[in-house]
Formats: C-alpha cells, sequence, structure tokens
C-alpha cells in the first residue's frame, strides 16, 4: 500500500532542528519510498538546498530558529510545504501561513498521508 503513496520518488526537503527528531522522519519519509533531501537544521541550509535542489516539497518544523522566514519565502515560491509541530497552531499563525499541519510525533501512515497529500490535485473550486 505504501508504494501507492504520492510521495513514492518524490524529492522532500526535510528541516528539522533536532537530530534525532529528523532522523526517525527520514526514517519514515524513506520507507514510504520518498527521496528524502537534508535533513538539515537551519534556515540558511534549507534555503541553500531549495535554490540548488530539484524539491518537490518541504517538510519543516515550526520549532525551527526562523522558521517564519522560510515559511513565507515557501509561500512566495507556492512551493509545497508541511508544518511539524508538537502542538496544533491555528491556520493563522504567521509560520502556519494556511498551510497544513502535522502533529508530531505521529505514526508512519500519518506523516506519509499528511507528506502525500501535497502532491495531489488541489481543488480550485473551494
Amino acid at each position: 500500500m505504501r508504494n501507492s503513496l504520492p510521495v513514492q520518488s518524490r524529492r522532500i526537503l526535510l528541516v528539522e532542528p533536532s537530530y534525532l527528531v529528523a532522523m526517525d522522519l527520514c526514517q519514515k519519509l524513506r520507507r514510504g519510498g520518498a527521496i528524502v533531501l537534508g535533513p538539515v537544521p537551519k534556515v540558511e541550509q534549507a534555503q541553500m538546498m531549495l535554490a540548488r535542489k530539484d524539491v518537490e516539497a518541504t517538510l519543516f518544523s515550526a520549532s525551527l530558529p526562523g522558521g517564519e522566514a522560510l515559511a513565507a519565502q515557501l509561500a512566495v515560491w507556492r512551493s509545497p510545504s508541511l508544518l511539524l509541530s508538537y502542538v496544533p497552531l491555528p491556520a493563522g499563525h504567521p509560520i502556519r501561513s494556511g498551510r497544513p499541519q502535522l502533529v508530531i510525533p505521529a505514526e508512519d501512515e500519518a506523516l506519509l498521508q499528511a507528506a502525500g497529500a501535497l502532491f495531489l490535485p488541489q481543488d480550485s473550486s473551494a
């Protein structure tokens, strides 16, 4: 079933300041077939990766120092992204900027479904 998920062979940048959390998320994404770029722990490194790599989506932590700047840049570029946080944040929160959010820790399937949803066609009628 996991091989049919939209993350299969997708290039996903992971931006997470905690090494242990990053390793857990990388493992889950790779088990789902994603090509994980990084992980990187800093906004500056993420910006360099976004400028140089063919990144299809970005997963980044709400606890990332300077994360609001990355969130704003991703919004301007209309780059698919998923906010990872330890607590639910309202859609209007500056770092969230209306983007989808996944509260972590999360089970493998929840992470893969949330990341995979970034690759599904968007309904323009909503």
